[in-house]
């Protein structure tokens, strides 16, 4: 009973003092939200933008960006980095094979090209769960617990199956924290190897111009029965700073998160010349 109670304790006490950092947080000084209300066409969901050099944030709904939720597959970018890392996988290139007994066919997700063999960068690309579920396994229940708490990613619960537990399993992470992981990696406060570092950032890459580099991750999936969310999560590389973001959205039907997660980030990130 003590230690139900010292646990209930604890984690009220982790929720105050998250909220407490945030609130206390810099704020950007481009911080009207009411510019980018329409976005989200009525949609629940909320963001978090980290602007590095300035040491600022941006917030729409500062309570809802602390709430924690299944990462889903934006858990594939703390996969990679430990999978890298730990020699699992040795680079973007490195090959795992698929294996239709322990993977079966999945009609819907072969016509999205998840049931062949994949590389490390087109799982990423594709968001081949069976791959990184994989990698998991390779990486190991050791390793992930300590990279995972080393990152101070989420909740760190860890629980479960080793492969899954970011799939609607233990582990669950804020906006906020996504950000605060996203900043300390890029910046490698973590002392990650230069390997990991440029393979890392090489894989995360999803868009290039003359004016800005755009690396993200998606998510999304069910968090209850009638409830989904969708995720969006990452940074911009401008010539003089680098800009993070997080985004989730939640409604009844999956087809609304997996569209509006894009749609929205794109949109503010635009309303804020981030991007083009």
């Amino acid at each position: 009973m003590k230690s139900l109670i010292t646990i209930l304790f604890t984690c009220v006490y982790i929720i105050l003092i998250q909220n407490l950092n945030a609130q206390n947080d810099v704020i950007w000084e481009r911080s009207d939200t009411s510019k980018i209300q329409p976005y989200f066409n009525n949609i629940p969901g909320c963001i978090v933008l980290y602007d590095l050099n300035n040491d600022s944030y941006f917030y729409r709904d500062i309570m809802k960006c602390q709430k924690q939720f299944t990462p889903l597959s934006t858990f594939k970018i703390v996969n990679t980095v430990i999978g890298i890392e730990t020699g699992a996988i040795n680079n973007q290139n490195s090959v795992i094979k698929w294996d239709k007994e322990r993977d079966p066919e999945q009609d819907f997700w072969a016509k999205l090209n998840w049931n062949k063999d994949h590389t490390l960068e087109s799982a990423f690309d594709n968001s081949v769960v069976w791959f990184y579920q994989e990698l998991a396994r390779r990486i190991g229940e050791y390793d992930l617990n300590k990279y995972v708490e080393l990152f101070s990613y989420g909740n760190q619960m860890i629980t479960g199956k080793i492969d899954e537990f970011w799939l609607n399993g233990s582990l669950k992470i804020s906006a906020k924290q996504q950000v605060d992981f996203l900043k300390k990696f890029y910046t490698n406060e973590f002392d990650l190897t230069d390997k990991t570092m440029y393979i890392s950032k090489k894989i995360f890459l999803q868009e290039q111009t003359d004016d800005y580099k755009f690396s993200y991750k998606t998510g999304g999936g069910d968090i209850k029965n009638t409830l989904f969310i969708g995720w969006m999560v990452g940074y911009v590389e401008t010539d003089n700073n680098v800009y993070f973001f997080a985004l989730n959205v939640t409604a009844p039907e999956y087809d609304t998160v997996h569209k509006y997660r894009k749609d929205i980030t794109w949109n503010i990130l635009r309303e804020f010349n981030l991007i083009d």
